[in-house]
């Protein structure tokens, strides 16, 4: 059977990677220049050493099942890492690690009450239906469990870093789910996993699998239009031509689908990304990995990757991610120029760390995406798409996906591919 794939990101790859397996003629289409999607890498060469390294932050977690045996079954098991990741709060001009329960406990911004309270709140969460918390918001229920300073002086900010103005109307469902994942700790940190010479070597290995089986990626070549005849799937149009296809899944986000298709997607709500990149001469966190930011700035985080990966895989430099979301489409983060944006960015950093200045700078990169995630409102999971539409022979998966609620993940987008599949041979058997 011949399929068309719309969309190169993991869902996208991880379903042609599947479908090819199963003997169908896959072809992929893909508007970049390379599969990935947020997964996507930067190949760095500098000074003789050379590395990938992703566009956005990423890990892994233990949880991940099925992510991981995704990656055992592509035999690449043994570069699957189990590293610590520290956390960190700047807040009052004041850079406060926060990693182990003695660094939380030493925390002056709140009381011993206060993180009675947060601990209190942090093991409600491993608890609790998701369809009774979609219906409330997230600062209601820190509140009432954690108390107003905790909300304030704890979780505000983070809100404020992921969703900026929206952060008054994030579900709690969000809010459980997001620490759910983030079990794996001990007194010494959190246990997150990554790649050994970064996730492209999974990116790489699923498209020789693809190709390998006779498929097809089909990169700079973004779909147009999704041909039906019918009320059923008779191909795809393409900038370069039109191809027929038997059957079609799209992965991108629901505002291209919009434009490329007759259905009607909906009102889903969707945010922003811009992330920088910066290769530095020296550490900058402190041996912090994760730094989150209360204060008024163009970004909500500092993620200094090898304080988490180490340095030497990457010649020594120091590699920092600076952070930020946006929600509307005339943002500056997303409407000026990557120059200017990056010179906030540096003015930002600045401002927290005063002796930081250009010269520590080797190299900078930034990636833009006006289709980072879903904003997950109360009330989004009413909203979230199933894998089959009204358009026969037309599926749908992404990070829209039940998979990928109430928090998006690699994970998340590989489930969505398999259970898109698993619904396209169930109607195919029929």
């Amino acid at each position: 059977m011949r399929v068309g794939i719309i969309g190169g990101g993991v869902t996208g790859i991880v379903a042609g990677y599947y479908l090819s397996k199963k003997g169908h003629d896959v072809v992929i289409f893909e508007s970049e220049e390379d599969v990935g999607g947020l997964l996507g890498s930067y190949h760095i060469s500098k000074g003789g050493v050379s590395y990938n390294i992703e566009c956005f932050y990423h890990h892994i977690f233990r949880s991940d099942r099925e992510l991981i045996g995704l990656i055992e079954e592509l035999g690449l098991s043994e570069r699957l890492l189990w590293l610590k990741g520290s956390t960190g709060y700047y807040v009052g001009g004041k850079l406060y690690p926060l990693t182990t329960p003695k660094e939380i406990l030493k925390f002056p911004h709140l009381t011993l009450s206060d993180k009675v309270r947060l601990a209190a709140l942090v093991l409600r969460t491993k608890f609790g239906s998701f369809d009774k918390l979609d219906q409330v918001r997230a600062r209601d229920v820190i509140e009432r469990i954690g108390g107003r300073r905790v909300y304030k002086n704890f979780f505000e900010p983070l809100l404020r870093s992921k969703f900026e103005d929206e952060r008054k109307n994030i579900s709690a469902a969000w809010l459980f789910g997001r620490i759910r994942i983030r079990s794996d700790r001990s007194a010494g940190g959190e246990h997150l996993g990554y790649m050994e010479g970064g996730f492209q070597y999974l990116i790489d290995r699923l498209k020789e699998e693809i190709l390998k089986q006779g498929g097809k990626i089909q990169t700079d070549e973004p779909v147009t239009k999704i041909l039906t005849e019918k009320g059923r799937i008779s191909g795809l149009k393409s900038r370069k031509k039109s191809y027929q296809f038997d059957k079609v899944i799209s992965t991108v986000s629901p505002r291209v689908l919009d434009a490329i298709s007759d259905l009607d997607v909906g009102d889903l709500p969707y945010q922003g990304a811009c992330c920088a990149l910066f290769g530095l001469k020296r550490p900058l966190l402190d041996g912090i990995y994760w730094l989150n930011i209360a204060g008024d700035l163009p970004f909500g985080a500092l993620i200094e990757h090898t304080n988490f990966a180490p340095r030497s895989w990457y010649g020594g430099e120091s590699l920092l991610y600076v952070a930020s979301y946006f929600q509307r489409e005339d943002d500056p983060r997303w409407k000026l120029s990557e120059e200017a944006v990056t010179a906030q960015f540096i003015d930002g950093i600045k401002k927290l760390f005063p002796d930081f200045t250009a010269d520590d700078i080797n190299w900078w990169r930034i990636t833009r995406t006006p289709d980072a995630g879903p904003i997950y409102r109360v009330g989004f999971k009413r909203l979230i798409k199933p894998y089959r539409t009204a358009i026969d022979d037309l599926y749908i998966a992404g990070m829209f996906s039940g998979a990928n609620y109430p928090e998006r993940s690699i994970e998340g987008s590989v489930r969505a591919a398999k259970a898109c599949v698993e619904l396209f041979e169930e109607d195919r058997e029929k």
